[in-house]
């Protein structure tokens, strides 16, 4: 395939695959929005002047809308209808919604779920690609959140066993399905 056997070698979670981009030992990154403040802070000059972006490539010949979106723009609460707590939990979003959070989430370069976002793009730590993300998720014909933030925590070690299971050939698209039709 396109990304090589041994693509999984390398983890972005003990920071190798960030360290090979920033060095110049890799090209390209497949990676959600979190890459670009992993950057900024481990290398903000590289972040600033080299770190480049862009949606994966349509691969001609394919299946389905390139427009459509799935990973995760920041986090978003829930809050259960009968909680013991209303107030208190009113006050809580009412805090993680409000200007001075939002301004705060722009500034370190995530984007927020809220309809205030957008007039806090140009304070982001890199505007451009603030709006930029801003604009592929407003302008997508579907959003989809990641399946792991999309489901139950106890869910998560299964689908990323998965994934990297089906990815690394270790099972094939039936064990694949199977996997996910268990959670």
């Amino acid at each position: 395939g396109a990304f090589g056997t041994n693509f999984d070698s390398v983890k972005f979670t003990d920071g190798g695959s960030p360290a090979l981009l920033a060095s110049g030992r890799a090209g390209f990154e497949l990676m959600g929005s979190w890459e670009y403040a992993t950057q900024q802070d481990a290398d903000p000059a590289f972040a600033e002047e080299v770190l480049g972006y862009s949606e994966f490539p349509a691969i001609e010949g394919g299946e389905g809308d390139p427009d459509n979106l799935a990973g995760n723009t920041n986090n978003f609460y829930s809050i259960h209808k009968d909680t013991r707590y209303p107030e208190e939990a009113a006050e809580f979003l009412k805090l993680m919604y409000s200007d001075e959070f939002v301004k705060e989430q722009v500034a370190i370069g995530n984007l927020p779920t809220t309809t205030n976002t957008e007039k806090f793009l140009g304070e982001a730590a890199d505007p451009e690609y603030a709006k930029y993300q801003f604009d592929l998720v407003k302008d997508a014909p579907h959003f989809q959140l990641s399946w792991d933030q999309a489901y139950p925590p106890e869910a998560t070690v299964t689908i990323h066993n998965a994934v990297s299971q089906f990815f690394s050939g270790d099972i094939d698209e039936d064990g694949f399905i199977k996997a996910m039709q268990g959670l």
